[in-house]
């Protein structure tokens, strides 16, 4: 039986619970996987995972994070035929949908805002005489 893990501060977890719940195929409702039954503390340790990432990732150059999310897009790429697999077995869809639609939707979206991250829009606007308006975007982080 397949078991998927959560993904926790670069590291595949089980989690804290060690409970497990089962995928059932939409074709004909046998157990395909287990998936973790996530709680509180699994949460806790992603939300405070992702934060500390956010600060590395932050401050890391808008060229550098580019390539970084065209390398993602190429993974995608490279094993489209493994992840439409992957979102046919998951929720039923035609394997020939995903591979055509779904899965390159997901490369296309990386390569997007791996462009976007390179554009900085920035305004200023003059307030009548009285003052200037400046709209500077900065990343949030973790909500």
């Amino acid at each position: 039986m397949r078991r998927l893990l959560n993904f926790i501060d670069g590291e595949f977890r089980e989690p804290t619970s060690n409970k497990w719940l089962e995928k059932h195929s939409p074709l004909n409702d046998e157990v395909i996987y287990e998936l973790p039954d996530s709680g509180e503390m699994d949460v806790i340790q992603a939300i405070s995972s992702a934060a500390k990432a956010f600060e590395k990732w932050a401050a890391t150059p808008a060229e550098e994070r580019s390539q970084i999310l065209n390398r993602i897009a190429d993974l995608i790429d490279e094993n489209i035929d493994a992840l439409a697999m992957a979102e046919c077995e998951d929720v039923g869809k035609p394997l020939s949908l995903a591979r055509k639609l779904d899965v390159p939707r997901a490369s296309q979206n990386f390569r997007f805002f791996a462009s976007k991250i390179l554009h900085k829009v920035e305004t200023a606007s003059d307030m009548d005489g009285q003052a200037v308006n400046y709209v500077l975007r900065q990343p949030l982080g973790v909500a």
